[in-house]
């Protein structure tokens, strides 16, 4: 079966990825030498590998090097002798020969390593069915299994942990509820007793508390000492954390990685009696659960101590010494409580101790490997793993780092360095080398390279012929290649080489079902149960055996038997539950599942699945109240809904249905005088929003539009609507055309296209969902309607709702109305009034915004913002901006990380500026790295189109969109001890907004900004400099967000006129016949600078770009000379010299020539009001000024007879000067035209006519030259 290849493969790339290797001596486990099967290798199509004293096989040889370390190293590096034992060696080592090693390791001199020995016992008690005794062992090293559990309570942007909720402050009580995340879901507390759920020790929250992504929980147990004890908690969470002894903090973490027990140890005083411990704990999508264990502050187990996962009677006689005080440090002063000892800080101590040893270097980066403490965006464990391999330069310190290093292309690099030494090092790292080899073929394969893959896999393979994972890599590739059933011969080949290999057997049944001889996979499978009864895939796998044989009873019983060895978790209830229904029996499906739901009586999936059960079972009330209550504990499941109202007719109520529109009642409505001109009027235009409570929608969008002419024909052609296909999907709900003759006719064909636009570097998942209306006729009335409902599980933005509404546009209305459905507890602010009513359901409200009849927008160029133009609603559960503030800040903070690539590379552009270089250089030039050094380019796949990516990924990778880039910049900016701010961007085009509500859907961008020197700085801007702001940011609305202490709504200052300039010097050199030789000096400042550097960036085509933009002003001008210097330097301003040869600057009449002011005409009214009137505001770029400064040599023999006169045009908005002399026999021309303003009001527009018409009337003047008179001076 191919999706059972291809699991094979994956999880064989995973166990190679993490498998250490070195050479170790052999010893007595050590095989004696295999002899041949009796089918020859010549008969075969493949060749085996080998296992003899020589070669004794890679777990043997693993084996022996832990053993080695743990009998070596009498300190805390033996550790590593245990770190991932099970993971690589159980069901491959004989279990007898791992207890007696771990009992051996159990007397090691460091209590911290013969405890985790005694953990790993425990382990291996519990997966062979021996609950008991490992319940026992792990309470031998001082685990905290049982407790009780409450949740579960928000942490949206990981903000839980920071939230103070009740259970913080509340003393415990039985019977207590709360509410939390899930609206008027009471939460009570719940036991957890790991004998019913026994995961490892591993106290996993998820298994009885839904929702678990996003989630902060509560975890409370009693310990008793007889006297007061100092003692150590040593824990490991999934999540951020914090922990309370009896009231009093005592230690906390706020990050989020995978679990181990090693990872945290927190000193704490026991007072004689009862103590009471409470965890908090966070998720975000990740695990939701924790490892704790109490120790003696040496690592030792502490005897004489009483755990209890419920509350002993004791405590209740004075509950408020069990409230968490997590306002106040812990009553007892640290400094009075014994030091107490944990691997990690040992480790860490030696490694970066001022002189450590390499050794030391490298056993701290393997132990980060293994016990994960740092989140996935930190790179503090691939920092230490390059310096360990720096000081070492080993195959095996190359390979540790590749193995840490979660970039692909500097792992890939690592990896060879490994290949390269281990080739060098010799026999010593030959398993090493053949490993290594491995690991890059699968990269390979991944990458589509498949015969380099299989050269390297080859390699290996001649290496190590006895490394077991390498040579299932062979089978796998034998059997893709076709040989299937001699892929199953190479199994049973190596099983004679390794009997009872768990590995191997199960590989051996995968691949028998892959056949069809289910019944010799099911005695396989059966043999490994007796040693794995509590393993949840092992029992599935023998149950779908059993099914696929017909033997649904036996299959239904290897469920039962594991609900019974582990009756806490409920998927072993739901597995049940699926055997049962697969033999017919749903009573006993039902009350199987039913177990389950009392288990997670909060988990939407199962009340689902019950629902579903009890309406095949003909139970229709009971189904109907299980997919009740799953709606309510997740409401945005629409399917569920549509499944819903096939059981329950009082459900069949959609948006559409409950908001319905008279078509023909609206067709034959009169066309208003008031549209004539227009190609199309729209009759009725309908949104229908409805809010659930957890912030997710659906939403109805309804338009009923009449065909006024053939232009309307081709605008209203295509109707859409934008959806996220991982978020959400579109119905069509109405798509039909009604004839001028009354004929209704269903003629809209549905299409979804892709939004993703390449070619302006954008990639989303949006899609639209259209209707192409083909056959349009004038006359006709289209009607319109999608139904988006989001699909998503939880929303994006937390519980918040917000959007911003046009209620006109540039068509012609009857009526746009706006309806908004919503909970009563949700409070909505409106920029506007709005009609309030009772809601169509209980606990809801309804709000109404209508708009009449309108003629529609004039579209003119140069228009202001929509939200300018045209009536428009905004609403939000934000009432102010600083809640934004905070919001936004909780979403992006995670990703503002900084590598030793952010370092250096921040380093070397400081080292690049002189010594007492200020603020402001330094922001400039790292500015500058920022633009040049990273493409724009944006990913805006689900939250990413709001939240960035993480700093070191965009700085890895080279390119991000604008918040990747902003955030990117901020933390650059940091790192160089400079403080910044993420701003969110309003674009000025988009128009202004007021000042309520506050929401996220007013912004489209983000930028940087630095307080200090009030500097914005756009990181996409790769052709505007540090002192030239993009014009669409300039005015704009803007929030500053203050990295968590709220926000501040700005407005972002207009540049001045000065700030924009465009200078032009030119020396003319005119001939007798008209031609001129033009020296040219071009400079430019500000905003303009941008686009002329982005025109000019390629060398090549500089001339051929120059001579068409000036070769519009002067025909036939050819470039004879040019220079750019710096022209792609965003730190200088933009300066071209050019020499030029114009055929034609002036014209020849006789022995007269004639040329105006500039030697072009300018045409300024024309090309900035050339419409006679306009009912909008007209907006420019930037206020600016353009200086024109010219000296005219006239043609040897001729002089003057006519120069412009000078001239001064003034308005309030602008100002022209022109200045002409003639003197010494030339003429000396400066024109300057400032507009002061970026915005021209409309009443101010026949004023500006005006002006620039005097303007082009001025520079429209004539020189005249004329030859002189003979004898004349």
């Amino acid at each position: 079966m191919p999706s059972a290849s291809a699991a094979r493969i994956a999880w064989l790339a995973l166990v190679l990825a993490v498998a250490p290797h070195a050479a170790a001596s052999t010893s007595a486990t050590t095989p004696a030498t295999t002899t041949a099967p009796a089918v020859t290798t010549a008969a075969r199509l493949f060749t085996p590998g080998i296992r003899d004293a020589a070669h004794p096989g890679r777990w043997v040889r693993e084996f022996e090097r832990r053993k080695a370390i743990l009998r070596g190293d009498s300190g805390p590096t033996a550790i590593l002798g245990l770190l991932g034992l099970l993971y690589e060696l159980q069901g491959e080592i004989p279990a007898s020969d791992l207890l007696a090693l771990l009992g051996d390791t159990r007397k090691h001199r460091d209590p911290l390593v013969a405890s985790h020995a005694g953990y790993l016992r425990g382990q291996m008690l519990e997966q062979a069915g021996d609950e008991a005794g490992a319940e026992a062992a792990y309470r031998a090293e001082g685990l905290l299994l049982d407790w009780q559990i409450l949740g579960p309570f928000d942490n949206s942007g990981r903000g839980g942990h920071t939230a103070v909720y009740e259970p913080e402050t509340a003393p415990f009580s039985a019977g207590q509820t709360f509410v939390g995340k899930l609206p008027g879901e009471p939460l009570p507390w719940r036991s957890f007793v790991h004998a019913r759920a026994p995961r490892g020790g591993f106290v996993n929250l998820a298994d009885l508390l839904q929702p678990d992504d996003n989630v902060t929980g509560y975890a409370t147990a009693w310990v008793h000492a007889d006297k007061p004890t100092d003692a150590a908690l040593h824990i490991g969470a999934a999540g951020a954390y914090k922990v309370w002894l009896d009231g009093a903090l005592v230690g906390a973490a706020d990050v989020y990685h995978g679990p181990n027990l090693l990872q945290d140890a927190y000193p704490l005083r026991l007072q004689a009696g009862w103590n009471r411990i409470l965890i908090k704990l966070g998720a975000d999508e990740g695990l939701w659960g924790f490892y704790a264990r109490i120790s003696a502050p040496s690592g030792a187990p502490l005897a004489g101590l009483k755990v209890r996962g419920a509350p002993p009677e004791a405590v209740t006689a004075t509950p408020e010494a069990s409230a968490a005080k997590p306002a106040k440090p812990q009553e007892k002063s640290p400094a009075k409580l014994r030091p107490v000892r944990s691997l990690r800080t040992l480790l860490e101590q030696r490694a970066l101790a001022p002189r450590a040893r390499p050794a030391d270097k490298l056993a701290l980066a393997e132990f980060y490997r293994w016990t994960s403490p740092f989140a996935p965006e930190d790179r503090t464990a691939v920092d230490r793993a390059r310096e360990a391999d720096a000081a070492l330069r080993t195959a095996r310190s190359a390979h540790i780092l590749a193995l840490l290093d979660p970039d692909q292309n500097t792992s890939r690099t690592a990896l060879m360095s490994g290949i390269e030494r281990a080739r060098k090092e010799g026999p010593a790292s030959a398993p090493l080398l053949a490993t290594m080899l491995a690991d890059l073929s699968l990269r390979y394969q991944s990458l589509g390279l498949e015969e380099r893959s299989r050269t390297l896999q080859d390699e290996a393979f001649t290496i190590a012929p006895d490394d077991v994972l390498i040579e299932l890599s062979l089978v796998a590739r034998h059997s893709a290649d076709g040989f299937v059933l001699s892929a199953l011969e190479w199994i049973e080949d190596m099983l004679r080489r390794y009997p009872g290999s768990v590995l191997l057997l199960r590989e051996k049944a995968d691949r028998l079902f892959g056949l069809g001889r289910t019944q010799e996979g099911l005695a396989i499978l059966q043999k490994l149960a007796g040693d794995h009864p509590t393993d949840g895939s092992l029992a599935r796998q023998i149950a779908d055996a059993y099914l696929r044989l017909g033997k649904a009873d036996a299959a239904a019983e290897v469920g039962r038997r594991r609900a019974v060895a582990v009756p806490g978790l409920p998927d072993a209830h739901q597995e049940v539950a699926r055997l049962e229904e697969a033999r017919g029996d749903l009573g006993k499906a039902r009350a199987a599942l039913q177990a389950a739901v009392d288990l997670a009586p909060q988990d939407a999936d199962l009340h689902t699945a019950l629902g579903r059960l009890a309406a095949r079972d003909g139970d229709n009330p009971a189904a109907i109240r299980s997919v009740r209550r799953s709606l309510e504990l997740r409401p945005q499941q629409p399917d569920l809904r549509d499944y819903l109202a096939t059981l329950d007719n009082s459900q069949r109520d959609d948006l559409l249905a409950r908001y319905p529109v008279e078509f023909e009642e609206l067709a034959k409505k009169p066309t208003p005088k008031s549209w004539a001109g227009k190609d199309a009027g729209v009759l009725l235009h309908r949104t229908v929003v409805r809010v659930l409570p957890n912030g997710l929608t659906e939403r109805l969008e309804h338009r009923v539009v009449r065909i006024l002419d053939d232009r309307g024909i081709r605008s209203q052609a295509v109707q859409g609507m934008v959806y996220d296909p991982e978020e959400a999907y579109v119905d069509v709900r109405r798509a039909r055309v009604r004839r001028a003759d009354g004929r209704v006719e269903e003629i809209g064909d549905p299409t979804v296209v892709s939004l993703t636009d390449a070619g302006y570097r954008m990639f989303y998942d949006q899609r639209q969902q259209r209707v192409n209306f083909n056959g349009l006729r004038v006359g006709d009335v289209l009607e319109v309607a999608f139904l988006r409902r989001d699909t998503a599980l939880r929303n994006k933005f937390d519980d918040y709702f917000g959007e911003l509404v046009p209620l006109e546009s540039f068509e012609p209305q009857l009526l746009r109305e706006y309806i908004l459905e919503a909970p009563t507890s949700r409070k909505l602010v409106f920029n506007m009034p709005v009609e309030q009513s009772a809601g169509p359901t209980e606990g809801t409200v309804r709000y109404r915004a209508a708009l009449g009849e309108r003629r529609g927008v004039k579209p003119e160029p140069g228009m202001p913002g929509w939200t300018e133009l045209v009536k428009y609603l905004h609403v939000s559960t934000y009432s102010d901006w600083d809640a934004v503030g905070r919001w936004y800040w909780g979403l992006v903070k995670e990703q503002l990380v900084v590598d030793a690539k952010i370092k250096a590379a921040v380093k070397e552009v400081l080292a690049s500026l002189p010594k007492d270089a200020s603020e402001r250089d330094k922001v400039r030039a790292l500015y500058k790295h920022v633009i040049t050094s990273t493409r724009y380019v944006g990913l805006e796949f689900g939250i990413h189109g709001f939240k960035p990516y993480r700093t070191t990924d965009v700085y890895d990778r080279r390119f991000g969109d604008c918040k990747d880039k902003a955030s990117l910049l901020k933390v650059m900016l940091a790192e160089a001890g400079i403080a910044s701010h993420l701003v969110l961007v309003r674009t000025r085009d988009q128009g202004t907004l007021g000042p309520a509500p506050a929401s996220l859907a007013a912004f489209n961008h983000a930028i940087t900004y630095v307080p200090s020197l009030d500097l914005y700085l756009d990181g996409t801007a790769e052709f505007s400099g540090p002192d030239e702001l993009p014009t669409a940011d300039q005015g704009a609305t803007v929030l500053i967000v203050r990295d968590g202490q709220g926000a501040e709504l700005r407005t972002i200052p207009i540049s001045q006129a000065a700030d924009n300039r465009q200078i032009t010097h030119q020396v003319v050199e005119l001939q007798p016949d008209g031609a001129a030789a033009v020296r040219h000096l071009f400079t430019v400042t500000g905003a303009q600078a941008a686009a002329w550097r982005s025109a000019l960036q390629a060398a090549e085509n500089r001339k051929e770009r120059l001579t068409s933009v000036w070769g519009g002003q002067f025909p036939g001008l050819s470039i004879r000379e040019l220079e750019a210097k710096n022209v792609g330097d965003v730190l200088h301003p933009v300066q071209i010299r050019s020499l030029w040869s114009v055929p034609a600057w002036a014209q020849r009449q006789d022995d007269l020539l004639r040329f105006v002011v500039l030697g072009h005409r300018t045409g300024l009214q024309r090309g900035m009001a050339g419409q006679a009137s306009r009912e909008h505001d007209l907006v420019m770029a930037a206020p600016a000024t353009e200086i024109n400064v010219i000296e005219v040599v006239p043609p040897k023999g001729y002089a003057f007879a006519q120069v412009p006169a000078s001239k001064t045009v003034e308005a309030p908005f602008a100002r022209f000067a022109l200045e002409v002399a003639a003197r010494d026999g030339k003429a000396e021309v400066r024109t300057e035209l400032e507009y002061r303003t970026h915005r021209f009001k409309a009443d101010e527009y026949r004023a500006l006519r005006d002006f620039l018409g005097q303007v082009d009337g001025a520079l429209e003047q004539a020189f005249e030259l004329r030859p002189e008179p003979r004898g004349a001076n």
